[in-house]
C-alpha cells in the first residue's frame, strides 16, 4: 500500500460522510498530510507502519456503501486483486478515536502603506 491509497480510502470516507477518521490512531483534520517519506507512509509528519487500520466515525450504511459497492470499494477490490492487499469492512455500533491534535489558526492581515513604512 502506497501513500495515495490512503488517500484515496480517506477521501472517499470524506465524501460519504465521515464525521471523524483516524489512520493507526492518528486522528486526521482538514489539514492532514498522508504522504511517502522514503519507504514510509507519513501522517502528519508521524510514520505509520502496516498492517493499516482506517477507522471513521460516521453514517453506517452511507459509509458501508461507499466501502463496499461505491467507487472506493472497488478501489479496494483492485488493491486486492493486483496487488493481494486485503481489506475488511467491519460495521460497529459504538466507536471511539482519539481526538485531534490542537490546530493552530492563522488570520492574514492587509498591510497599508502607511503600515508599511512608506
Amino acid at each position: 500500500m502506497i501513500a495515495q491509497d490512503l488517500q484515496i480510502l480517506t477521501n472517499g470516507m470524506w465524501a460519504a460522510g465521515a464525521e471523524g477518521i483516524v489512520i493507526n490512531d492518528q486522528r486526521l483534520t482538514s489539514t492532514s498530510s498522508i504522504r511517502f517519506a522514503g519507504a514510509a507512509i507519513v501522517v502528519d509528519f508521524k510514520g505509520i507502519a502496516p498492517p493499516y487500520e482506517v477507522r471513521a466515525i460516521g453514517n453506517e450504511e452511507l459509509l458501508e456503501q461507499e466501502l463496499t459497492i461505491g467507487s472506493t470499494g472497488q478501489y479496494l477490490i483492485d488493491l486486492g486483486n493486483e496487488h493481494g492487499i486485503l481489506s475488511e469492512v467491519v460495521v460497529e455500533d459504538e466507536m471511539t478515536i482519539p481526538a485531534a491534535e490542537r490546530l493552530t489558526t492563522r488570520v492574514a492581515q492587509v498591510i497599508t502603506e502607511n503600515e508599511e513604512g512608506e
